[in-house]
């Protein structure tokens, strides 16, 4: 019960952040790390939808959790934050960022998106 309201918290933190959820977890703000690169280069998709952001957001969240935190278990977390992503997403609210700012948030790397905010789309993470 605690990993599903932790993990529905966390998730909330990332959809709430990037435009298309509700508003209702606050974003949360980490210490600067390095940056490894990890998740930058990506093919941006060629449109801007819910389900290819909240998908992006599970993946990083669990490189950088388990970057931050020298372990391993936060890319699973991930994986299970990317299993609820089609009914997070069913009926989100269209997506407010503008195409130069979704091709940034895949080529960019998970640290520059979502910790250096490199994008200019208020993105955060946390692994608490």
């Amino acid at each position: 019960m605690a990993r599903t309201v932790w993990l529905a918290m966390v998730f909330g933190a990332f959809v709430t952040v990037l435009g298309c959820g509700d508003g209702s977890a606050p974003p949360v703000t980490g210490s600067m790390h390095p940056d490894t690169g990890v998740g930058a280069g990506e093919t941006p998709p060629p449109s801007i939808d819910c389900l290819d952001l909240c998908l992006r957001s599970a993946y990083c969240v669990g490189q950088l959790c388990d970057e931050d935190k020298m372990s391993t278990v936060y890319v699973t977390i991930g994986d299970e934050i990317a299993a609820q992503c089609n009914v997070s997403c069913a009926a989100a609210p269209p997506i407010g960022l503008t195409m130069s700012q979704w091709q940034c948030l895949f080529q960019s790397s998970c640290r520059q998106v979502f910790e250096r905010d490199t994008c200019g789309i208020q993105g955060t993470y946390s692994c608490t």
